[in-house]
């Protein structure tokens, strides 16, 4: 929490170039995202990948300082995630067949910071905008089906589901009136904190993590 309000800071200081080009807006949207978490080991002999993949809706809110973009949104996911497990490189069906099937009523919901920087170009009518920046979220609720998960994890368990995450992307505001316009993005995201509650602290499990997501939203120009 404390690099992304250090980052929002920073980028917030950097507009200072650019302050007489520097306007207002907010709004609100949805983002339909594809969470990705992996990890990879090899220490008990053959190469075992496993790879969970999760869909999600967000629903939020940002503040748009034409250089600089803070976004607070809520995220849930639909329904349980996917597993594909593989061995050596070759997928094991019926392995990764029973993990979906017993992850199936699993559910997870966060709550996501996000700042990115971007550099608008008007196209007149049409504003596209490419994105850098970084996105904390912090997991609210793990369940399966009736249980909660997090009661049985020790604190760096439940807080290995918090997430760090770089971002990169771009974006196009399209006018329909001089104060209001619609927003359509694409985002990638890489975690720089890929853990996950079971094997938080191995160090041999070679762990990775990444999202997209795209997404509309309505803002308002003051």
């Amino acid at each position: 929490m404390k690099k992304i309000i250090g980052l929002l800071l920073i980028l917030l200081l950097s507009t200072g170039a650019f302050a007489q080009d520097i306007s207002i807006s907010a709004g609100a949207g949805i983002n339909f995202v594809y969470w990705v978490t992996a990890q990879s080991d090899d220490s008990g002999g053959p190469e075992v990948n496993f790879e969970m993949g999760w869909s999600a809706l967000t629903g939020g809110v940002f503040v748009d300082l034409t250089y600089v973009m803070v976004n607070l949104s809520y995220a849930f996911t639909l329904g349980g995630p996917g597993a594909t497990i593989s061995v050596d490189g070759t997928k094991d069906d019926a392995a990764s067949d029973a993990q979906t099937t017993l992850m199936e009523d699993m559910s997870a919901s966060y709550l996501i910071i996000t700042v990115l920087a971007k550099y608008p170009f008007d196209m007149g009518g049409v504003v596209i905008f490419p994105m850098l920046g970084a996105e904390y979220q912090l997991n609210l609720s793990l369940y399966d089906d009736d249980t909660d998960l997090k009661d049985g994890y020790s604190d760096e368990q439940n807080a290995s589901l918090n997430d760090l995450y770089i971002l990169a992307g771009v974006g196009a505001d399209f006018d329909i009136t001089e104060s209001l316009y619609a927003r359509v993005m694409a985002l990638f995201s890489y975690s720089l904190t890929p853990e996950n509650p079971g094997n938080y602290d191995d160090d041999d499990i070679v762990k990775w993590g990444w999202n997209i997501r795209a997404g509309v939203c309505i803002g308002y120009r003051f």
